[in-house]
């Protein structure tokens, strides 16, 4: 065999060898995990009152525990630190090319249909604010390690 031979069926063997890296969505990204609040803030007036930062010694509220768990079929579950560690259930789907996300809680209780802004998920962050009124409340989770 000539060295181009060689040369040419090795260049073909590497590419096909290559694995192709899969394309997540953002459901794929939101669903494959459990999801830990990092951060918690309300902006008023222009004002930054953080509430909860992961690590922090100074936070107002202890939501150290709480988590958030996305499923394919539209339901949620979500531990609530400051709620005593009550579980909850819901429903979830994305909204306006999934930049918005509708919650709705079913257990305990009934909840209103809630409709937040996404500025993620990306695999390290998962990231929603919600307009109050002239308050903006910010969520930012971290995937649990």
């Amino acid at each position: 065999m000539s060295k181009f031979s060689i040369l040419f069926l090795a260049l073909i063997l590497l590419a096909t060898s290559c694995k192709k890296e899969e394309i997540k969505t953002k459901t794929d990204i939101l669903c494959n995990r459990t999801w830990i609040l990092e951060e918690y803030s309300k902006t008023s007036g222009g004002v930054i009152t953080v509430y909860y930062k992961k690590g922090g010694s100074n936070n107002i509220y202890d939501y150290s525990k709480d988590t958030r768990n996305y499923i394919k079929d539209g339901t949620t579950t979500a531990i609530s630190t400051p709620s005593g560690g009550l579980g909850y259930r819901g429903t979830w789907k994305f909204l306006s090319n999934e930049t918005q996300m509708e919650n709705q809680q079913t257990y305990p209780t009934l909840g209103s249909k809630r409709v937040v802004d996404i500025t993620s998920p990306t695999e390290n962050e998962f990231v929603y604010t919600e307009k109050n009124d002239e308050e903006l409340y910010k969520s930012r989770y971290i995937p649990q390690q």
